[in-house]
């Protein structure tokens, strides 16, 4: 399993990348710490596959992922 630093050698953005997913996910009531729906933004986004298993930082809680704003229901 790789740490968030090993997983950023590879993808400088991916700290970004998952505090505005988190943020987003649980602004719109949906789980923040889902790892195969992290990895499936990241393929949509075009970023590198950052592997099967969530690093341990992934499913630690954080005052941040208290954010974004819910997406407009149609």
């Amino acid at each position: 399993m790789a740490t968030m630093s090993e997983l950023q050698a590879d993808n400088e953005n991916i700290a970004q990348q998952l505090q505005e997913w988190q943020q987003q996910r649980y602004a719109n009531g949906e789980n923040p710490m889902d790892w195969v729906a992290f990895k499936a933004h990241l393929k949509d986004l075009g970023a590198p596959d950052p592997g099967d298993s969530a690093p341990d930082e992934f499913h630690r809680w954080d005052e941040s992922m208290a954010g974004g704003t819910p997406d407009a229901k149609s």
